[in-house]
C-alpha cells in the first residue's frame, strides 16, 4: 500500500478478490507455472511453462527468448501467494519467490517479490506480464 507499481493498468485502489474459487484459480496457474518453469531452467526440453503465458503478452516474449544455463540448477525453496486483485479485464496478484541457485562457480537463495498481471483465457487464467518489486 502507498507504492507505485509501473505495471499496466493496477493500482491498490483496484477491488481485492474474495471469491474462493477465482483465487484457486489464479493460484493453481501461477503455481503450475513456476512449476514448469523450473522444470525448464533445469533442463527440461518442453516448454510446458508457456501454456500458462499468454501468447502476445511480455512475458511470453520474454519465456521464449531466455537462454538456459547448462551449469545452473533451481529449486523452488518457497512461493508464498498474496493478495489478488481485480479491475479491467485483468487479475493483478503479489507472490515472494525463494530459489535456490547453484552454479559452478556460485550458491545461494535467491529472493524476490512479484507482481504479476493475468487474463482468463479459456478455464486458465495466463500470465500477461509481471515486475519484480521492491
Amino acid at each position: 500500500e502507498g507504492k507505485t507499481y509501473t505495471i499496466a493498468g493496477f493500482s491498490a485502489d483496484l477491488p481485492a478478490v474474495t471469491d474462493g474459487k477465482l483465487k484457486e484459480a489464479v493460484y493453481k496457474s501461477l503455481v503450475a507455472y513456476n512449476s514448469t518453469w523450473i522444470d525448464f531452467v533445469n533442463g527440461g526440453d518442453g516448454y510446458d511453462c508457456l501454456s500458462y503465458l499468454k501468447a502476445d503478452g511480455a512475458a511470453y516474449h520474454e519465456a521464449i527468448t531466455f537462454v538456459k544455463d547448462a551449469d545452473m540448477k533451481e529449486t523452488f525453496e518457497k512461493l508464498i501467494l498474496g493478495k489478488i486483485y481485480q479491475g479491467d479485464g485483468f487479475i493483478y496478484v503479489f507472490d515472494q519467490e525463494s530459489i535456490h541457485v547453484k552454479k559452478p562457480d556460485i550458491e545461494g537463495t535467491s529472493v524476490r517479490k512479484v507482481l504479476y498481471r493475468m487474463q482468463p483465457i479459456g478455464d486458465i487464467y495466463k500470465i500477461v506480464d509481471y515486475q519484480t518489486v521492491e
